[in-house]
């Protein structure tokens, strides 16, 4: 992985904490994209990793958010 700007024990703490509140979520790292690759204006920009999280946070939205 790319990022190690955050340790995986902290991402893995973190889910366990969601489902231990029970607590709808998704988690995905993406193996090929660093730190801030959602930010086009970073060195770190992935505009694959970027196009592809923000079709699943909308996809997560519309899910569990429905009106």
């Amino acid at each position: 992985m790319l990022d190690q700007h955050i340790p995986n024990e902290q991402v893995q703490e973190i889910n366990q904490s969601l489902t231990f509140h029970h607590k709808k979520y998704t988690c995905v790292q993406f193996s090929d994209a660093d730190h801030g690759f959602f930010c086009d204006e970073r060195p770190s920009y992935n505009s694959v990793a970027a196009k592809l999280s923000w079709s699943l946070t909308l996809a997560f939205i519309q899910e569990h958010f429905k009106s």
